[in-house]
Parts: C-alpha cells; structure tokens; sequence
C-alpha cells in the first residue's frame, strides 16, 4: 500500500467536504433543499473514498478486486439523481411550494438510479471489470455501459436546464440569484464531465475523472452551500461593469443616501414614509407610539392591518424569507399581510416605539448583504430622528406641563379670591336685603297713616258737602213749593221729579228738622 500525489485532489476535496458539512450542518437554515443537498454532499465524499482507495492501494491488485470502483460508480449514479433533484427543488420554489417534489416525482426522478443501481451490483451489464490506466484505473464497460452515458448526460443536461429555467422564471430575486449561483457553480463539473465521457467514447486513455472531477464538484458543493445556507447572496452581477444590476444598484445606493441627508429637514412623520416608499419602490406602513399612530406610503392599506400584538413581540429587524423554519407563526402573518420585512424603532420604549413594515416588493430591491448593509444605516438613522423628535416633543410637554401647573396655581388663587368676593356679596346682598326690609316696613306704615288721614278728611269733606247740598235742596224746595202755594205736584213739575221722590225728599228734610212744618197741600 502506496499512497501517489494523484490522491491529492481526492484528499483535499474530502477536507473541504467535511467542513461543508458542518457549515451546512449549523446553519440556522433546514429544508428539504438543504437535505437534499445533504445527501448529495454524503455520496460525492463516498467517491472520495474510493479515489483515494484507488491511489493508496496497488493498481495490479486493484485490477483483480475493484470494490472500490464498483463503489465510485455507485456513489456517481446517486450523486447524479440527488443534483437533479437539487436543480428541481431550486428551479420550482417560485411555485410556492417548500415541501419536497410529489412522491411520483420523486419515483420518476430516482427509478433510472436504481435500475442502474441494480444492472452495476448485480451484474456485469454495466460494468465488467476495471483495469489499470496511466496513473489510475478505468472500467471495462459492460454492454449496457451507454446506459449510464446516457443517463448521466441527461440528467447533467437537465440539471442545468432547471437552472437556466430558475434563474429567469423565479417571481423572488433572491430564488433567481439562487439559481444563478448554482449554476455557476455546476457548469465546469458538467462540461468536465461530459468531456471525459466523449474521450471514453471515443477510446482515449489519457484522461479520466479519477484527479479531476472531485475538485469541479467541491467547488459547486461549496457555491451551494452559500447558496442554499444563506438568506442574503451577493449578487454576481454587481461586480460586472457592464451589467443591469450594477447600473441599477448603483442608482438605488444613491438614492438612499441623498434621502439619508434629507431626513433631517424633513419635519413630517408622512413625508417621510412617503419619501422612503418611492426609494425603496415598496408600500410603507409606520406603526406605533402608546396609541397606535399611523403613516402610511404606496398600497399599504392591507400591510397597515397587521396586528399590533404580534409588533410588539419584534425587537429586531425581520425579513419573512429568513424566518420559515425559525418562526412560522410570524412568517404566516407576514406572508397574509404581504409584508416582507419589519424594522422596529426602539422597541423596548413604551412612548417611542414604532415599527415600519415593508411590503413584499421590498425583496426585490434588497436581498444581498451590501443591499442590506445600505438599507441598515437608513433605519439606523430614521431611529434617530424618531429619537431626536420624541426627546423634542417630551421637552416641550415638560414645559407645556410647568406652563399648565403654573396657569393652574393661578386660577387656583383667582378662584380663592372669587370665593371671597363671592361671600362679600352675599353679605352685603343680605344686608341690603334687611334695610330695604325695614325701609319697606316704614314706607308701609308712614303709607297706611297716611291713607287713613286722607280716608278720614275725604269722609268729613264729603259730610260737609252733603249736608250743604241737602241745606240747599231744602231751600229750593221750599221756595218752590211756597211759590206754588202749597201745591206738591206743581212743584214736582217745576222741579223735574217724579211726585214720589218730592214726598221722600220732604220728609227727609222734616226728619232733619224734627218737627217740620207740615206742607199745606191744596191738590193732590
């Protein structure tokens, strides 16, 4: 046993493997994506093993026991349904789907692996026997050998097909880019490959897949790894100077930080939102404060009802596709109010805290870590400015309050003096009460003395006149009654009175005088 420096792409691509495996391992991401990459991870390092095997033991030997290479193509056929699959679960998220491809999906996927499969362990079809080549081994091919050619033609062919398929198709830039990564990364172990089967078939012994293709495949099992263990991908294309995305993105940073130095001239809450939903090209919503508040930017409408209870529970800043396995309850109210991302300011504050939630277009301008980092030190500063208001708005209600206690101690003594002014009058209203009491008492008596005296004067005036109107009428009787000589009805006549009134109006006057001379009456 000899070990060749031919076994050190084999070696050195197994240490890589196994420190992506615990990359991948404690990674905070784990789906049926990272599974599967899990086990194509698990059967590339199988092929190690047996290309090591090949170099640590003696090639004559090998060529009557090849175990080990019986185990490489064993390990090749399933590492080729597992990267399919892969390409598969990559290319189709944008359908939505985060469980695994259907169960006859997954039959059609892996029933050419298994035939293969059982052709290699359980008969010379595919493979009869290896024998030695240059500096390694190679396979005798069976008669069935060109199935495996074919097999592994067009499964590569397909796996860079869904690729190609995901990198355009996906409705998330962050799926695309994911794509694209991994196409990246799977297009020199695909064209490495396919070169070595076109030199086989051809019959060339110069070259095979021995020292080479396990450093291809490490370098996409790295590629995916960052891939698919990562929520926030450097985009590829940012670092080309003629590309879209670098135009675009450059554009997008400029236009953060003129509204970063704009912010502080800003002095509405709403201008704000509003300036930041036309940057960020996403409706806005800002929520928060004792009684929620609200500023709204864009169609927010349906982000703005997200519940305030599940708000208070964020403490840091949240982006929905970074929390499925971490926190699906909060991923499910996000995705039902089509919010992509909640950035909480000051949080742990009762009067000072908000939160902005950001609608789903806000995953298609930012996703990578220098999109992130950019956006970051714009909240970074909107938490200030918030800040710097409410230590503003608390400065001027703690004056407003001074002013306020002040204003009340005033009243307090104005109301003091009130009161008193209030039982001043009242005294001297009752004391006025009394004097025009007692004035009223003597007005009614000096009034009563007087009525009387004017009742007792009128009674003796009107006396006195009575008696001289009836002196009067009994003279005028007389003298009329002498001048008819005695007669009572020629008097009456003179003196225009009934003749019975003339007898009443003598006897009164004979009554007055007690004995009054008797009329000497000639005609009755």
């Amino acid at each position: 046993m000899h070990l060749t420096y031919y076994a050190l792409p084999a070696i050195f691509a197994l240490m890589a493997k196994a420190g992506i495996f615990f990359y991948a391992r404690y990674s905070n991401i784990h789906n049926s994506q990272t599974r599967v990459f899990l086990l194509f991870l698990f059967s590339l390092s199988i092929q190690n093993v047996a290309e090591i095997l090949f170099f640590v033991t003696n090639l004559e030997e090998l060529h009557n026991a090849g175990r080990n290479g019986w185990i490489w193509y064993g390990a090749s056929i399933l590492a080729l349904a597992f990267i399919l699959h892969l390409t598969i679960l990559t290319a189709t998220s944008w359908r939505g789907r985060s469980d695994d491809i259907p169960l006859n999906g997954a039959i059609f996927l892996y029933a050419p692996a298994l035939v293969l499969e059982l052709l290699l362990w359980t008969s010379d079809l595919l493979v009869i026997d290896f024998e030695s080549m240059a500096y390694t081994v190679t396979q005798v091919p069976g008669p069935l050998y060109f199935l495996f050619r074919v097999y592994a033609v067009v499964y590569m062919c397909a796996s860079i097909g869904m690729l190609i398929y995901g990198s355009s198709a996906s409705l998330t830039a962050i799926r695309r880019l994911q794509n694209r990564f991994l196409l990246v990364g799977l297009i020199p172990s695909v064209v490495l490959s396919i070169a070595i089967l076109a030199l086989r078939f051809a019959g060339s012994q110069s070259f095979n897949a021995t020292a080479t293709l396990p450093l291809t495949f490490t370098f996409f099992l790295a590629i995916t790894a960052y891939a698919t263990h990562q929520h926030r991908l450097f985009d590829i294309e940012l670092f080309l100077p003629w590309s879209k995305i670098r135009k675009r993105k450059t554009a997008f940073y400029k236009r953060i930080q003129s509204l970063i130095a704009e912010i502080a001239e800003m002095s509405s809450v709403q201008r704000i939102i509003h300036s930041i939903s036309n940057t960020l090209r996403c409706p806005v919503a800002l929520i928060g404060g004792p009684t929620p508040s609200l500023a709204i930017a864009g169609e927010a409408f349906g982000i703005a009802r997200f519940p305030l209870e599940e708000l208070r529970k964020v403490s840091h800043i949240l982006v929905a596709n970074e929390i499925t396995e971490t926190m699906p309850t909060m991923y499910a109210a996000m995705k039902r109010h089509h919010v992509a991302a909640i950035v909480p300011f000051h949080p742990h504050s009762q009067a000072a805290a908000s939160w902005m939630l950001l609608g789903d277009a806000f995953s298609e301008q930012v996703y990578s870590p220098l999109d992130f980092k950019t956006v970051e030190t714009l909240f970074a500063r909107l938490a200030d400015h918030f800040l710097d208001n409410q230590l503003l708005l608390r400065s001027q209600l703690l004056e407003a309050r001074r002013e306020m206690d002040a204003l009340h101690a005033r009243l307090a003594h104005a109301w003091e003096q009130i009161e008193t002014m209030r039982r001043q009058l009242a005294e001297t209203t009752a004391e006025n009460q009394q004097i025009r009491q007692q004035e009223s008492a003597a007005s009614n008596r000096d009034l009563a003395t007087i009525q009387s005296d004017t009742t007792e004067r009128h009674a003796a005036e009107r006396s006195s006149l009575d008696e001289q109107v009836a002196e009067y009428e009994a003279r005028l009787i007389a003298k009329t009654l002498d001048h008819c000589g005695g007669d009572v009805s020629r008097t009456a006549e003179l003196l225009g009175l009934p003749i019975g009134t003339l007898h009443g109006k003598l006897r009164q006057i004979a009554n007055r005088e007690n004995d009054p001379p008797e009329p000497q009456v000639l005609f009755v």
